[in-house]
């Protein structure tokens, strides 16, 4: 009790200042001491602090406060994704407008898939995209997208072309696009002397 009242448990106020990894200002030797510690602060008769267990907060209200974090943190990761590969578009796009070894390349490459679609020349002509692991998901993906623009394309698995599959190469007609994103991937590179080396 203090003056006849029952004593609350009040917060503990306290303030210091540290100074970390500062040299001393002018002529001065030495850090003066550190403040004291500030005096609790008395509290009003009409203001008391609420005790801890009447802030608590229920189990529903904690579910909802963590289900936006998750939505905000979910959220904020496809904002980076998406930055992300727009910064990458971006340096492709600046490669391709000024990048002339790029723009060569590329333009070989257009060339060479497209006079070899089914022209008088090369008649069913198809595009033969290689690719492993992740990369030959994305060549997948590309065969599908190529199909649907009317290019004739198919995916050939590495491994299966050095167990028969290489069959399917037409060296006269076809046009090979491998996809790799190291480019010493072991499967692709013992495939390559097999690879008739007039295939565009």
């Amino acid at each position: 009790m203090v003056d006849g009242r029952p004593s609350l448990q009040r917060p503990v106020q306290n303030s210091e200042v540290y100074v970390l990894c500062q040299s001393p200002p002018g002529p001065f030797t030495a850090i003066p001491p550190l403040s004291p510690p500030s005096p609790i602060t008395p509290a009003e008769d009409d203001f008391v602090c609420a005790p801890i267990d009447g802030l608590s907060l229920t189990q529903p209200d904690i579910a909802v406060c963590g289900k936006k974090l998750a939505i905000e943190e979910r959220l904020s990761r496809a904002v980076h994704v998406l930055a992300t590969e727009a910064t990458a578009l971006q340096n492709l796009t600046q490669l391709y407008s000024s990048d002339r070894l790029a723009r060569d390349g590329f333009t070989r490459a257009v060339d060479a898939i497209a006079t070899r679609q089914g022209t008088p020349t090369h008649p069913g002509g198809k595009l033969v995209v290689i690719g492993v692991g992740k990369s030959g998901h994305i060549a997948k993906k590309l065969v599908a997208t190529f199909n649907s623009l009317a290019i004739q394309a198919v995916f050939l698995h590495p491994t299966e072309a050095l167990h028969g599959d290489l069959g399917q190469l037409s060296p006269r007609h076809d046009t090979l696009l491998l996809i790799t994103f190291s480019g010493k991937n072991p499967e692709l590179l013992t495939l390559l002397p097999h690879l008739d080396k007039s295939l565009p």
